[in-house]
Parts: C-alpha cells; sequence; structure tokens
C-alpha cells in the first residue's frame, strides 16, 4: 500500500467551508498600516542623521544630506511596497 498525505476518502461537498474570522484580517491590516509609518519614516531620518553627520565632518553642507536622504526616502517606499506585496 501506498501512504500519500492526500486523503483517500471523498469530501463530502455539502459541508460548509470554514473561513478565517474576519476580525483576524481586520487586526492584520491595522498592524500593517501602522507599521507602514514606521517603515517609510525610519529610513529617511537614518539617511537624514548620516547625511547631517558626514557633512559636518566632511563640510559639504548640503550635498550629503541630500543624497542620504533621497537614498532614505527610496529604502523606506520600496519596504513598504515589501511589506504591503508581503502581508496582502
Amino acid at each position: 500500500m501506498i501512504k500519500t498525505n492526500y486523503p483517500l476518502e471523498k469530501k463530502n461537498e455539502n459541508q460548509p467551508i470554514k473561513k478565517k474570522h474576519p476580525k483576524v484580517n481586520s487586526f492584520r491590516a491595522i498592524d500593517t498600516a501602522l507599521s507602514l509609518g514606521f517603515t517609510l519614516v525610519i529610513p529617511q531620518l537614518g539617511g537624514l542623521a548620516i547625511g547631517l553627520f558626514l557633512d559636518h565632518k566632511l563640510q559639504t553642507k548640503p550635498i550629503l544630506t541630500i543624497v542620504f536622504l533621497t537614498t532614505g526616502l527610496v529604502l523606506g517606499i520600496a519596504a513598504m511596497i515589501r511589506q504591503v506585496k508581503q502581508n496582502f
């Protein structure tokens, strides 16, 4: 006899399909929405801090701040898109 992971019996077509409780999906959506703000803002703040620090040390006043702030914005948007695709 061959063992499989699939049931050999036919499923009863009259049995209702179990659905997830709607509150579970709504809590997941709320969690995703609240964490998206942090996902977008934290890389920007990191880029801003690194840019200001390097501009102060290297005396290249606005250039590195703009570069790292833009990099933080791009990384934040990419992380946000990845998180939305993963959760939905």
